[in-house]
């Protein structure tokens, strides 16, 4: 974004000098003296009458409010420079709204490295959840709900969670408890899911939630009675 930003500045700047450059030539070639065309148009002057005319006119003279120095050259030079400065601001307006655009966007979504690094007991687990939904992320949320599961598992103290153990070491820590077999079914459609290339719709991801639903209202109300 960085480099694009120099570009436009880059090229606009460019731009300037061109009409900077432009308005200095025709200030030049409208200066430049013609002396056969002096004398062809100062043959039948009488200068006489001049003197006389520029007396008369004197009083007006002493009124005229135009600038020294100030040419039509120098108000086009005036006219660019501004133009350009708008432009820029415009520029520089729409690009600054993409960039926050883009970065609100970033922000909104659900980071893989942040929940596979952070603690599960660190993790806001139903915001994460609901992020994901929002995007349509169908196979994340599906590893979310997963996620939930095993942390209830950790809070009624059914497993001992690490990061570093497999879903067949929680089914082995889980061999005695009387739903293992709905908790091996949810871990075999965590891993079908998961580690499938294929996309997940929200049909799928809506026929896994009862599966989820009856392990993780079991835990609750464990939790409920401590």
């Amino acid at each position: 974004m960085k480099n694009s930003y120099s570009f436009i500045l880059l090229v606009l700047m460019l731009l300037l000098g061109e009409c900077i450059l432009a308005s200095q030539t025709n200030e030049i070639k409208s200066k430049k003296f013609d002396r056969n065309h002096w004398k062809e148009i100062t043959k039948k002057i009488d200068y006489t009458e001049q003197e006389v005319k520029q007396k008369e006119n004197s009083t007006q003279n002493n009124l005229d409010f135009s600038i020294p120095g100030f040419s039509i050259g120098i108000l086009k030079l005036l006219v660019y420079v501004v133009a350009i400065l708008v432009l820029i601001y415009i520029l520089y307006f729409f690009i600054s709204k993409v960039a926050l655009s883009n970065k609100a966007d970033k922000s909104k979504s659900v980071n893989i490295e942040d929940i596979e690094n952070e603690h599960i007991d660190n993790l806001d687990l139903s915001a994460l959840l609901k992020k994901a939904l929002e995007q349509s992320n169908y196979k994340l949320a599906i590893r979310i709900q997963f996620l939930i599961t095993l942390k209830k598992l950790s809070d009624t103290k059914k497993i001992e969670w690490k990061k570093e153990k497999t879903n067949y070491d929680y089914v082995q820590e889980l061999s005695k408890w009387k739903l293992i077999k709905e908790f091996s079914f949810l871990t075999s459609i965590f891993n079908s899911v998961w580690y499938n290339k294929n996309e997940v719709d929200l049909a799928i991801y809506t026929q896994t939630l009862p599966h989820f639903d009856l392990v993780n209202k079991h835990l609750d109300t464990t939790i409920d009675k401590k």
